[in-house]
């Protein structure tokens, strides 16, 4: 290869390259999913992941893979599709969807599709959940429960191991002065009766 003479191939690879970046900026086409756990019998709000300054012009949404359900226009209204869903299915905003009186057979994964301004096409998943406990589940809560538990055996645990070691270091300071006191009281006191038996040997020398 010459210098200065760039491979055919790299211009080939960068021009796909571009050409996909191009393409996603200009339908601004992306896929995401959610959970949303709600129990049978009641009530769950599907929201549209898009900002204040989207406008939507179309939304489809379908259980997934392509069973379409319902189709909604800010200026049409919503279309239901399938009809099990009459009735229970509400239009609560441009971005948001309110499904009652959920079924066994609502708990599934739903696709939708949004035509927005300025952002072209957006894509989205959301899987809907059966939530069979109310508040927190068992599970949590005795995880919680040993968590906190132990963190009170670990203090109690540290709490006896400083008060012992305070013990032994105050015995091992206090034996040392006891013993070098002891012998140093008792040679005073031996040097003493040798002095008192010099002075009486003079005496009655």
């Amino acid at each position: 290869m010459r210098i200065g003479q760039t491979n055919p191939s790299l211009l080939t690879e960068q021009h796909r390259t571009h050409l996909l970046l191009f393409i996603t900026l200009i339908t601004g086409a992306f896929t995401d999913e959610d959970v949303i756990r709600a129990p049978l019998g009641g009530s769950a709000t599907f929201k549209f992941k898009v900002t204040r300054d989207m406008t939507v012009s179309l939304a489809e949404w379908s259980r997934c893979p392509d069973h379409k359900v319902f189709v909604f226009s800010p200026i049409h209204g919503l279309t239901i599709i399938n009809n099990s869903y009459a009735g229970r299915l509400f239009a609560k905003s441009n971005h948001s969807v309110i499904l009652e009186k959920l079924q066994e057979s609502d708990f599934v994964t739903y696709c939708y599709k949004l035509s927005t301004f300025p952002q072209g096409s957006l894509q989205g998943k959301i899987n809907l959940e059966k939530r069979t406990e109310k508040g927190l589940p068992i599970t949590v809560i005795i995880s919680v429960g040993c968590g906190m538990g132990l963190l009170v055996l670990c203090g109690i645990i540290a709490g006896v191991v400083c008060y012992k070691k305070r013990r032994s270091n105050s015995a091992l300071n206090g034996l040392p002065s006891g013993q070098s006191n002891k012998p140093k009281s008792t040679r005073t006191q031996s040097e003493e009766d040798m002095q008192n038996e010099d002075h009486n040997y003079l005496k009655m020398t």
